[in-house]
């Protein structure tokens, strides 16, 4: 059974433009933002339209990189809700972490025991939260980035 969202932030519709501005998908030219309250009818447009659904685009190569790595280059933070897997209200499927960019939060992470996913990318699972969090981010932002880690790599004078 799908999970319906209970805010735009968390629709599999919903388009990130900036900020906290989202294009939704049930309507062509309807701007929201993350924080407005699901409707009935935004219910009935997920369960009836999963053609609309966001598609996330492939990462560009990380050309060997941690996720994590690339993630803190541009300021992207994972807030870790349920620190303690033992904690009496932490339950598999709830929300777990907060994907934050530059201070703006774009997205949530569910946990399924050892496995993360988001209501957002539909299909993608991951045991590396910092490897789904980047699919929130445009590639084309992420594009150069790889490049310039490795080119800093070189930079630093080889001791060993």
């Amino acid at each position: 059974m799908k999970v319906l969202p209970s805010n735009c932030l968390d629709c599999p519709l919903a388009r990130p433009l900036y900020a906290d501005c989202f294009s939704c998908g049930n309507s062509l030219n309807k701007v929201v933002r993350g924080h407005h309250l699901s409707t009935a009818e935004c219910h009935d447009a997920v369960l009836a339209r999963p053609h609309r659904y966001f598609q996330a685009l492939p990462l560009p190569d990380l050309q060997g990189l941690e996720p994590e790595w690339v993630g803190d280059r541009i300021h992207l933070s994972l807030n870790w809700l349920d620190v303690f897997d033992d904690a009496p209200g932490a339950k598999d499927g709830e929300i777990a972490v907060e994907v934050c960019h530059q201070d703006l939060r774009i997205g949530y992470l569910r946990r399924d025991t050892n496995v993360y996913y988001c209501e957002r990318l539909v299909g993608m699972r991951s045991s590396d939260p910092y490897w789904l969090a980047l699919h929130l981010v445009h590639p084309d932002y992420l594009y150069h980035v790889p490049d310039e880690i490795v080119a800093d790599r070189l930079l630093v004078p080889d001791y060993f």
